[in-house]
C-alpha cells in the first residue's frame, strides 16, 4: 500500500529558523564555514520564481536536537481538556500529551470509538539524544533514515541501552459496540499497567524515507515523502492494562 505524505513550500520556512539557531555554525545556514554552494552546476543556475534548497547533515543534526524543546513550547500553548492536538501533561510538564481522539475529531472505529480526550503522553526528556536523522546513500539511492531510541544494529532490547529508549504513557478508554450471542456494549481501558513505570517503550524505531518533488493534483510542486519502499525495524515494549 503507497501512502504519500506532501507538504508546500512552507515547511521549508518552518525549518529555517531552527537550521540557523546553532550559533556553531557560520559560512550558511545550519552549515560548516568552508561549505561551496556548487554554482557551476547546470541545475544550481538561477531560475525565477524558483528556490532551491540543499539539506546537510549538520542541519539535520540542529533541528533534530531542537525539536523536543519545540515539542514543549507548541504542547505548552494548548490547555490540556482535548481540544487541540497535544498539551502538557498539567501534573508533569517534562510529558506531552498527544490526543489520539479529540473533541472536534473523535476516533471512530469499525464496532466503536475511541473517547475524545484520549492521548498518549510522551516523556520529552526521553527524547534528548534520542533522536537521530541521517542522509543515507543505499542501493535505491539517496535516502533520510531516521532512528528514534536506539541506533544498534543488534541489541537494543538489552538494559545495557536503556539510556536511548523513548518512553510513553496511554491514556485510552475505547467504546466497544454490543455483538449479539458474544458481548454486550464494552467499555476497554489502556492505561499504564505500574505508573509511573511508562507502558510503551519505544526501544528502537527505524524507518527510510526517500523524499522527492513532483507536481500535485493542482500543478503545483509538492514535495513528497513515499513509504512504498520504506523497510522498517521495530523493537518495543508494552506494558498496559
Amino acid at each position: 500500500m503507497r501512502r504519500d505524505v506532501r507538504f508546500g513550500p512552507w515547511i521549508g520556512l518552518l525549518l529555517l529558523p531552527l537550521a540557523c539557531s546553532n550559533s556553531q555554525a557560520s559560512g550558511g545556514c545550519g552549515a560548516q564555514s568552508n561549505y561551496v554552494y556548487p554554482r557551476a552546476e547546470l541545475a544550481a543556475t538561477p531560475t525565477p520564481h524558483v528556490g532551491r534548497g540543499r539539506v546537510t547533515q549538520h542541519g539535520l543534526d540542529t533541528i533534530t536536537a531542537a525539536l523536543p524543546g519545540v515539542v514543549s513550547a507548541m504542547c505548552a500553548q494548548n490547555p490540556a481538556d482535548g481540544t487541540a492536538s497535544c498539551a502538557l501533561n498539567p501534573a508533569d510538564a517534562d510529558q506531552a500529551w498527544f490526543y489520539v481522539s479529540t473533541q472536534g475529531n473523535p476516533t471512530t472505529f469499525s464496532g466503536g470509538q475511541l473517547r475524545p480526550g484520549g492521548h498518549v503522553g510522551i516523556d520529552v526528556p526521553s527524547l534528548n539524544g534520542n533522536l537521530h536523522v541521517e542522509l543515507i546513500q543505499d542501493s535505491l539511492g539517496a535516502a533520510i533514515r531516521v532512528t528514534v531510541g536506539c541506533q544498534a544494529a543488534s541489541g537494543c532490547t538489552l538494559a545495557a541501552h536503556a539510556a536511548e529508549w523513548v518512553t510513553a504513557h496511554p491514556d485510552m478508554i475505547l467504546d466497544v459496540d454490543a455483538v449479539p450471542l458474544l458481548w454486550g456494549q464494552s467499555v476497554c481501558f489502556v492505561q499504564d499497567n505500574s505508573p509511573p513505570a511508562p507502558g510503551i517503550t519505544i526501544q528502537s524505531l527505524r524507518f527510510v524515507m526517500r523524499p522527492h518533488v513532483d507536481p500535485g493534483p493542482d500543478g503545483k510542486p509538492y514535495l513528497y515523502l513515499n513509504d512504498n519502499s520504506t523497510d522498517f525495524v521495530v523493537e518495543l515494549s508494552f506494558k498496559y492494562r
